[in-house]
């Protein structure tokens, strides 16, 4: 009878962990699907927007690389600081060649 309770204790804890985890989950299905709806909302606004064309071309130098790579993430829609900073981990980032 001692192994009854104790199994019954066992399932019940298990029951209550399920129910919390379940509970909990759907707790955060409205946030999740509320930010991908609105990611998915900028997407097509982006993408509509990006309809003109955005000059990159260089000459292959450095200099007009990285201008050229600075107006394309400007048409693409990011800051100033952003696009400062991809720029500088872009420069930062090792080259390996195998």
């Amino acid at each position: 009878m001692g192994n009854l309770k104790k199994y019954t204790k066992l399932i019940r804890k298990a029951w209550i962990g399920i129910a919390i985890g379940v509970s909990v989950s759907i707790m955060m299905l409205p946030p999740i699907l509320l930010s991908q709806m609105i990611m998915m909302d900028q997407e097509d606004k982006c993408s509509s927007e990006a309809t003109g064309s955005i000059d990159v071309s260089s000459d292959g130098s450095v200099e007009e690389n990285k201008k050229a790579i600075w107006n394309y993430l400007k048409a693409s829609g990011y800051s100033d600081e952003a696009t400062a900073g991809i720029m500088g981990n872009m420069y930062g980032a090792p080259v390996r060649c195998s």
